[in-house]
């Protein structure tokens, strides 16, 4: 089975200009939880998702209504082509322990295979259980009072 056959093509994107407040309101209108930083023409820059708006924006203080999100997001994305087996993307999201990746194709994101895509594809049920196993590490729960 190929990325393109269980990927999901319609993607909300947004620009690196826009403020953190912008990509919150996107996320929560779309209901999911990161948002590819592109260029008008598709081409990507970046990511951005709901951890990194807490993480590298609330947590240090900055200000979400005039943080653009080119500040906040990962520049280095891995990336995979609509035509690479499931299993590559597995594997990918295992050794790089990264949920999702962005499909790319002719230098234009295309849409976004996550490990609940490759779950819900028949039989993949193991190779996703893989990955996710190696991408979520046992932590330890932390008493808010200690930091």
């Amino acid at each position: 089975m190929r990325v393109k056959d269980v990927m999901t093509s319609h993607i909300a994107c947004i620009q690196p200009e826009h403020t953190v407040m912008e990509a919150a309101k996107a996320m929560q209108k779309h209901n999911i939880g990161i948002l590819p930083v592109c260029y008008e023409s598709q081409a990507l820059v970046g990511i951005v998702t709901d951890r990194d708006i807490v993480t590298r924006c609330i947590a240090n203080g900055r200000n979400v209504s005039t943080t653009p999100i080119g500040d906040i997001m990962t520049e280095e994305v891995f990336t995979i082509e609509p035509d690479a087996n499931i299993n590559e993307a597995s594997r990918m999201m295992a050794d790089y322990r990264i949920r999702r990746l962005p499909v790319m194709h002719n230098g234009e994101m295309i849409g976004i295979i996550s490990i609940g895509d490759i779950a819900t594809a028949d039989g993949m049920e193991n190779k996703a259980r893989h990955a996710l196993s190696n991408i979520s590490e046992p932590s330890k729960p932390m008493n808010m009072g200690q930091q």
